[in-house]
C-alpha cells in the first residue's frame, strides 16, 4: 500500500481524504499483519504541522502492524525530487516482494473484489516509443492492483476523483 497525502490548513486530512480517513479510524480494521506500506507526505514547512497527515497515516498502518517497506518522505513546496527518489526506491521494493502462500480461506471465495488493470508489455512500449527501462513514468507505469477503489467527491460534484 503507498499513500501520497497533502495536509490541509491546520494538518488536518485533505477534504477529499477526510472519508477515507473517517473510514480507516473506524471499527472494521484490526489488523494489517501481512500489508507492506510507505507513505510519501506533502506540505508546506511554513505551516507549524508540517506533513502531518503523511505522519498521521504513518503512524495508522504501523498501529495496525503493517510492514513499512521505506521510511515516510515528508516533501516540503519543492517536492519533485524527493517525491521521484521515494516513488522509484517504493516501487523497486515492492517489486521484490512476493504474493504470500494462498490459504484454504483465500480460495473459499473469501478474497476482496480486485478491479485488474490491464497495460502493455515492455514490447508493445517500444513500438509506440514509450520509455522502456526499470523507471516507472507516466509513460511507462508500475501497474498493480486496486483492491479498493473510492470516489471522494462529494455529491453534485462535476469532478471524479478516487483513492
Amino acid at each position: 500500500m503507498l499513500i501520497c497525502c497533502s495536509t490541509w490548513g491546520d494538518g488536518e486530512q485533505p477534504d477529499n481524504a477526510e472519508d477515507l480517513w473517517e473510514a480507516a479510524n473506524g471499527d472494521t480494521i484490526d489488523s494489517l499483519n501481512g500489508v507492506h506500506y510507505s507513505v510519501l507526505a506533502l506540505g508546506d514547512t511554513s505551516y507549524e504541522l508540517f506533513c502531518e497527515s503523511g505522519k498521521e497515516w504513518d503512524n495508522w498502518f504501523e498501529s495496525k502492524g503493517a510492514k513499512r517497506i521505506h521510511e515516510r518522505v515528508d516533501c516540503d513546496v519543492d517536492y519533485e525530487t524527493p517525491a521521484q527518489e521515494w516513488t522509484n526506491a517504493v516501487l523497486e521494493i515492492m517489486s521484490q516482494i512476493e504474493d504470500p502462500p494462498q490459504t484454504e480461506d483465500d480460495s473459499a471465495g473469501n478474497e476482496p473484489e480486485v478491479l485488474e488493470i490491464k497495460g502493455t508489455t515492455e514490447n508493445e512500449n517500444s513500438d509506440m516509443g514509450v520509455e522502456t527501462s526499470n523507471s516507472f513514468t507516466m509513460k511507462n507505469p508500475y501497474l498493480s492492483n486496486i483492491n479498493v477503489n473510492y470516489v471522494l467527491n462529494g455529491e453534485g460534484s462535476l469532478k471524479e476523483t478516487r483513492h
